[in-house]
């Protein structure tokens, strides 16, 4: 999988537990087992984002080269 497509797919991802802890919150306590696992579970996927942006900064394209097209 390129980078591209794995942080479209890390996004929607993000984007989904986000709501769920949105809907979530407003019911259940802060420290509700679903509520720490939804949280670590977006923890987990923002620091693979952050960690894929990071490394694909790091790790430009050859000189003349062109990125990977989706």
């Amino acid at each position: 999988m390129n980078d591209k497509s794995e942080l479209r797919e890390l996004l929607q991802k993000i984007e989904s537990i986000k709501i769920k802890l949105y809907k979530l919150i407003p019911k259940k306590d802060l420290l509700d087992p679903e509520v720490i696992e939804l949280s670590q579970l977006l923890d987990k996927f923002l620091t693979k984002y952050y960690e894929i942006m990071k490394n694909s900064k790091e790790n430009p394209p050859p000189e003349g080269g062109h990125p990977e097209k989706d």
